[in-house]
């Protein structure tokens, strides 16, 4: 039988336990002593183990030089008690293709570690540098389960709403790269419960909606499948590549390898003549792995480092498809 007792004010307490057997006429026999034991309630609890690190908001924009709105870490146990006194550190991620002496956009923090306050929160201020651009940032609990939470700035003057774009690999497929702007898949990719993905620390700049300004298109997001496959993930910004695989799609039986649609991922511009400019002057660069004819999974990535591309064509053959869409 389980039981819930309390709450109990300060002070130690003697539980004694007793058992009652059933007899063979279904009535209980006597109480029978089992055990007994003193616990202490303190006024002051002492910190527990954390089980959750969660930093919010998970996005945060702020002009060139200016101050980022206020973060907040909250630290909480299993039960999703908040736990003060415990020790945090953050700081930057560096996103593939990026160097520790490269000009890079980034925040400038007031400080970069402290304890959790009586209510199991740190505030972060942060303020940004005068590059643009996003970068990823994480939180640190290193104890006996060490914790992690990451959440995305971003230096931009840009006018409107702002869709941060993650990257993710597959621990368990190193060609297997996913994009998401969706903070709550963000999360629940980060606890492990989508699998087992982690952060490459690339973070892009898009649009929420194609509604916000001229010349925005839906970022489509397609997936295959575990069995028959292809287990990958793939985008497009073309209008005719999107209607093309859906049309594909819905003629392919569900036995068959295909690529099934999941929605609009996010928008972005088309290049003009191979270039981006104007309000969207980053280029978002295609590879592609060459899967099917290598008998492996058909995998692309989305970067918009050159080296990162260069690097991925050079030494992991890799396929350039260009600038696949302009972000901002």
């Amino acid at each position: 039988m389980e039981a819930t007792i309390g709450p109990f004010a300060a002070g130690t307490y003697h539980l004694t336990l007793y058992q009652q057997w059933r007899q063979n006429d279904g009535s209980l026999g006597a109480p029978v002593f089992d055990t007994a034991l003193d616990f202490p309630v303190q006024a002051d609890p002492p910190p527990c183990t954390p089980a959750s690190i969660v930093v919010e908001p998970a996005f945060a924009v702020a002009a060139p030089g200016a101050a980022f709105p206020s973060l907040t870490v909250r630290v909480v146990n299993i039960e999703g008690r908040p736990l003060p006194g415990i020790p945090l550190y953050w700081g930057r991620n560096f996103a593939p293709g990026e160097r520790y002496d490269d000009p890079l956009p980034d925040a400038h923090f007031d400080a970069t570690q402290a304890q959790s306050d009586s209510a199991g929160e740190v505030k972060i201020a942060a303020t940004a540098n005068a590059l643009s651009g996003a970068a990823t940032y994480s939180v640190y609990y290193w104890g006996r389960n060490s914790l992690i939470s990451s959440f995305v700035l971003a230096n931009s003057s840009a006018s409107g709403e702002i869709a941060p774009v993650v990257e993710y690999a597959s621990a368990s497929d190193p060609d297997h790269y996913f994009l998401t702007s969706e903070v709550a898949e963000m999360h629940a990719l980060d606890r492990g419960l989508m699998g087992a993905w982690y952060r490459t620390g690339a973070a892009f700049l898009g649009w929420p909606s194609p509604a916000l300004a001229a010349g925005l298109v839906d970022v489509c997001r397609f997936y295959g499948s575990m069995s028959p496959g292809p287990n990958s993930h793939f985008y497009t910004a073309s209008e005719a590549e999107c209607a093309m695989l859906i049309a594909q799609s819905s003629a392919t039986p569900l036995d068959r390898a295909r690529w099934n649609y999941e929605g609009r991922a996010f928008a972005a511009k088309l290049p003009v003549g191979g270039v981006c400019s104007g309000d969207a002057p980053t280029p978002l660069y295609r590879l592609y792995n060459d899967g099917f004819a290598r008998g492996q999974p058909p995998h692309h990535r989305y970067t918009t480092s050159p080296s990162v591309a260069a690097q991925m064509q050079e030494y992991g053959g890799w396929k350039a498809e260009g600038i696949a869409m302009c972000l901002r």
